[in-house]
């Protein structure tokens, strides 16, 4: 007979050395740069369907009580989620998220700004390559 014993698993975290976490909101960009496709190859968009924001505000809250409170938005272009300040809001709401940046390169983050800074967002990553209109 195969007895079965019950076992707890004890997680231990290191949180408090590594307390940023990046979080891929999209694989959706609307650029052919060097960031999504290095080698000129397709980008690695899938028909799978992209975490809602209620599942990457329930992700952010557990790791939040393990000390994360660094939060670094990416993508693909998380300026394509119409619901990008709403995302903002809300994970900034969460006890223990101290600062939340976002990466981009979108033209809309100009028009975006005041709001998300409303929302409560700290830092704006834009990567911009150069100056000129040709090479951006």
């Amino acid at each position: 007979m195969n007895q079965c014993k019950e076992r707890k698993i004890e997680v231990k975290t290191k949180a408090e050395q590594i307390p940023h976490l990046r979080v891929c909101v999209t694989e959706k960009c609307g650029r052919d740069c060097i960031y999504c496709r290095p080698g000129g190859e397709a980008c690695g968009v899938t028909n799978k369907p992209e975490m809602n924001l209620r599942q990457i505000y329930q992700l952010v809250l557990i790791l939040a009580k393990y000390g994360i409170h660094h939060l670094k938005i990416t993508g693909g272009e998380p300026m394509n989620r119409p619901d990008i300040p709403q995302m903002v809001s809300a994970l900034k709401s969460i006890r223990g998220i101290e600062t939340i940046e976002i990466v981009t390169r979108s033209h809309r983050t100009g028009e975006m700004a005041r709001r998300l800074k409303d929302s409560g967002l700290s830092i704006i990553n834009f990567s911009l390559d150069s100056l000129d209109d040709m090479v951006f």
